[in-house]
């Protein structure tokens, strides 16, 4: 318990942007496992951290991968949702592992100041409503000579299918009027490449890489998607304020609409399989 001294707790509700369904997230994460994985690998051998951080670890795949990976390191997962916190601690259980309910964005530090050796955010950062601080705060608990590496979401563009969806529905004669002022755009913060390097310029980093890229993914139908899409994008902030059956109904023309412009596109195979592109960036920095 010393290691967590310093630690202040969360005071931010991180269910209100991507809904705190833990249990969901386990069953439906698998791909964002995998992904994490691919990133991490390109930073060698995870042993030679000898204290790792992951910040929003959500249900807890990923850093417990890491923490078997790298037995002789001390590896935390923090995450503001104490749903998912608790989640992990019932399910997941090694000697060097453990997880912490905080923000990182408002703690002060998760443990002995400049105390990790590697802190990582995968597929979260967009959820942030404000970067620099969670950037800073990231930094905060870096070591000098540390690494800190960001993964997540750049804006789709109006031209993905996807996007195209959204707005077909938005035009509608059922939906203009619910959707008025939604905008694609803006179902999440998401990351400006060059503003992220400024960014961490500013939390005292030396950025090495900044690699944007598409990422595949790849779903063996569109219910599988739908069940992917409702966990990651259908709590988010726009959304979760309907209620419940008005939300549903949406996502389902959401879902047709999808699948009308992945079969314009000859996106999806004659099995019903596709893969579903997302531009992102990866961002390596070291602390200064």
């Amino acid at each position: 318990m010393k290691f967590f001294s310093g630690l202040l707790l969360s005071l931010v509700v991180f269910a209100s942007v991507c809904g705190a369904d833990p249990e969901y997230h386990y069953k439906n994460s698998d791909h964002q496992k995998k992904s994490a994985q691919d990133a991490l690998q390109k930073l060698g051998d995870l042993s030679q951290y000898k204290n790792i951080l992951e910040v929003e670890c959500r249900s807890g795949k990923t850093v417990t991968w890491i923490a078997h990976q790298a037995p002789e390191s001390f590896v935390v997962g923090i995450d503001r949702s104490k749903e998912y916190i608790d989640f992990c601690q019932a399910m997941h259980c090694a000697k060097n592992l453990a997880f912490v309910h905080a923000a990182i964005e408002k703690s002060c530090e998760v443990s002995a100041a400049e105390q990790f050796d590697l802190v990582f955010c995968h597929a979260s950062l967009q959820y942030f409503p404000d970067h620099k601080a969670a950037l800073q705060g990231m930094a905060r608990n870096l070591k000098p000579g540390g690494l800190l590496q960001i993964k997540g979401a750049c804006y789709y563009g109006d031209e993905h299918p996807l996007v195209k969806a959204f707005n077909v529905v938005k035009q509608s004669a059922e939906w203009k009027g619910v959707l008025a002022e939604f905008e694609p755009s803006k179902l999440a913060n998401y990351i400006n490449p060059e503003r992220l390097n400024i960014l961490l310029v500013e939390a005292d980093c030396e950025v090495n890489e900044c690699e944007q890229y598409v990422q595949e993914v790849p779903f063996d139908s569109l219910n599988d998607f739908a069940a992917w899409f409702k966990g990651f994008v259908g709590q988010a902030e726009s959304f979760s304020k309907l209620p419940g059956a008005m939300r549903d109904a949406l996502l389902a023309a959401i879902f047709i609409a999808y699948d009308e412009q992945l079969k314009a596109l000859g996106i999806k195979k004659g099995d019903g399989s596709f893969v579903y592109t997302v531009p992102a960036v990866r961002i390596t920095a070291t602390k200064k």
